[in-house]
């Protein structure tokens, strides 16, 4: 009895002890958290942060995908190729909770509930902080579909028709990284627009540099069924520099418009034809475009608002092939703070 008594005695020391620890560590995290959440490196006169440490909120998104592609004839042919197509738009509800800045969220798509099987997909992180952050996306899109031209005269055959291209006849895989750097951080809020994690008390804006990796893929044809045209793959880095205004109007609106031009300076390309494969020399300029909007209005401890996301690239060759990608992300946006 004596025994057990001990070891039921050191047994709980050990789970106070624990216990203790675990205390401990919380309490450093959330130390730790609110030092970096009250820090005043930015001018209070343009920025603050919330009240409130909690931030839940509801997030419904749509997203479209569109890529257009005309490729252009061999010397000794005149001959030219066009398909312009658009993706089922996909949505999706999200929800997130954040604690000082620090926000955890998880999707669910329709798809799910409906038990339809899921065609495209596409997994995004994004981190937005006041003086730098990043975006980066994995997609792979195939319910693409629309027009197919295509005229083609050589020596001794002229070929010309239209016609409507099924869905999964064109897959289109995407994976982007990007970066940016605003160099007015201390008085404008990237985050105050599309995170929440700030507040924006007087219009402000900056310059942004940014920097893009990218690589794609876009196959036209089926190649399990021997039915495949040609297969394109990208690898690219570009830089860019634009600008950032954030609008605070009356009635706590806060509207935010961005955008940044980007110049690819590095594109590694190949191409499959025929079942040949061979080194892509694309040409100068090839460039990307990504701008944002937000509309968000505050009241009480309640938030509300849209943000969208626009994302164009433009990677080809003058006389050969030329390759559009359009991207769209519509989020809408209803949040209280705790």
């Amino acid at each position: 009895m004596v025994r057990k008594s001990i070891l039921l005695a050191f047994a709980f020391l050990c789970s106070l002890s624990m216990a203790a620890q675990e205390g401990n560590i919380l309490y450093r995290v959330d130390s730790l958290l609110n030092a970096r959440y009250h820090r005043k490196n930015y001018d209070t006169t343009y920025i603050s942060r919330p009240e409130h440490k909690w931030t839940l909120k509801l997030r419904p998104k749509v997203s479209l995908f569109a890529v257009r592609t005309e490729t252009l004839g061999n010397e000794g042919e005149e001959g030219a190729m066009k398909i312009d197509l658009l993706s089922d738009p996909k949505a999706k509800l999200s929800f997130s909770a954040g604690y000082s800045g620090v926000t955890l969220s998880f999707s669910i798509k329709p798809e799910k509930f409906q038990k339809v099987k899921e065609l495209d997909y596409e997994m995004r992180f994004d981190v937005y902080t006041r003086k730098f952050g990043f975006e980066t996306e994995l997609n792979r899109i195939t319910t693409l579909e629309g027009p197919f031209h295509l005229d083609f005269t050589g020596e001794d055959t002229t070929v010309s028709f239209d016609l409507d291209l099924p869905e999964g006849f064109v897959t289109q895989t995407n994976f982007f990284l990007s970066g940016y750097y605003v160099f007015n951080h201390r008085r404008f809020s990237y985050p105050a627009a599309f995170t929440q994690s700030f507040i924006q008390k007087r219009s402000a804006g900056s310059f942004i540099a940014g920097a893009n990796l990218g690589i794609s893929e876009l196959t036209v044809g089926d190649s399990t069924k021997n039915a495949e045209l040609f297969n394109v793959a990208n690898f690219y880095i570009s830089l860019g520099i634009g600008y950032g205004y954030n609008v605070v109007l009356p009635h706590n609106w806060l509207i935010h418009v961005s955008a940044i031009p980007y110049l690819i300076v590095r594109n590694k390309a190949k191409c499959r034809f025929a079942g040949n494969v061979e080194d892509w020399q694309t040409k100068f300029p090839q460039f990307l475009f990504i701008a944002r909007a937000a509309a968000i209005r505050s009241w009480d401890r309640w938030f509300a608002g849209l943000t969208t996301h626009f994302f164009y690239s433009y990677v080809g060759s003058t006389d050969l092939i030329q390759i559009r990608n359009r991207q769209w992300h519509f989020m809408g946006i209803l949040g209280i703070r705790l």
